[in-house]
């Protein structure tokens, strides 16, 4: 072997011999480069190794923040859901709510009447082609009246109405709705706030006033709910049922002064034809029995 191939062999043997030297002392651990996180408290062994746990303690607590943030959307949504549950339970409390109905139609005229909105003695279409002053439409509860009435009164007015009022309804209610008093509800104690507001001594006629099962009646300090069967209002119509009064003689009366006068005698009128009445049914002075039926028969459209 010639002494070039020596050297070369002489120098990869010290090669190897300080690379096993270095192993074993272990020389490498004494000039790596080291960092230590301070936000998270960890051993520092190495730098790739104390990388990879900073790192994992950084999505650690990402992953923890996210938790609390999901649990307070939970937090809040169950709150809302418990909101929720009450405010049906309030609304399905029949000692406190109630479906207004027709109680609120009476509040509605009468307020219209009285700011000039609705004039008192306008005769207005109602059911079984008759025509109505809302008083009358008021004391028979007639349903194609009421509608005829919120028609001319017009949901913006009705509106503006309940909010005033503090009454609360669903947005998508139509005019009718709103005066019916239905699909929304109103403590007993709001409505007879505003009764005792809106009602005056003319209106006293309509009462007591009953709907359903409920029924308001005029007490000396003002207006009160009452229970229908408690009040006697029962009794009351059958009494009025019996009543008999005597059919007045319409003949060649315009049909307007005509239904002025049954109107004082019973609801259940019913017109066929315009212009002056011809006939009729009672025939005059014929005896009619509590809210009795009566027709009258104008000259007919050509």
């Amino acid at each position: 072997m010639n002494k070039k191939a020596k050297r070369r062999a002489f120098f990869i043997c010290l090669a190897i011999c300080l690379m096993n030297l270095s192993l074993a002392i272990k020389i490498t651990e004494r000039f790596n480069i080291k960092r230590i996180s301070d936000q998270v408290h960890h051993e520092a062994s190495g730098l790739s190794i104390v990388a990879a746990k900073t790192q994992e303690g950084k999505q650690n607590d990402l992953i923890e923040e996210k938790k609390g943030e999901i649990k307070e959307v939970q937090a809040v949504e169950v709150k809302k859901s418990i909101e929720a549950k009450d405010i049906k339970v309030s609304l399905k409390n029949e000692d406190n709510e109630i479906e207004p109905m027709f109680f609120i139609t009476v509040l509605i005229v009468c307020h219209m009447i009285k700011n000039k909105v609705l004039d008192r003695d306008v005769l207005i279409p109602s059911s079984n082609n008759t025509w109505k002053k809302p008083f009358q439409i008021l004391k028979d509860k007639d349903r194609e009246g009421i509608k005829n009435i919120s028609n001319m009164i017009g949901k913006g007015v009705l509106t503006r109405f309940l909010k005033k009022e503090d009454i609360i309804y669903k947005e998508g209610l139509d005019a009718e709705a709103l005066i019916s008093g239905i699909g929304y509800v109103v403590s007993k104690d709001r409505l007879i706030g505003i009764f005792n507001k809106n009602v005056d001594e003319s209106w006293y006629g309509l009462f007591p006033y009953m709907v359903d099962k409920f029924v308001i009646v005029k007490a000396e300090k003002g207006f009160e709910f009452s229970e229908a069967k408690s009040s006697g209002i029962l009794d009351k119509r059958d009494t009025i049922n019996d009543v008999q009064w005597i059919m007045p003689d319409l003949k060649n009366l315009p049909i307007r002064d005509a239904i002025e006068q049954l109107n004082a005698k019973t609801a259940k009128i019913k017109v066929l034809g315009s212009g002056f009445v011809i006939d009729q049914s009672p025939k005059p002075r014929e005896i009619v029995k509590g809210d009795g039926e009566c027709i009258i028969y104008g000259r007919m459209n050509n």
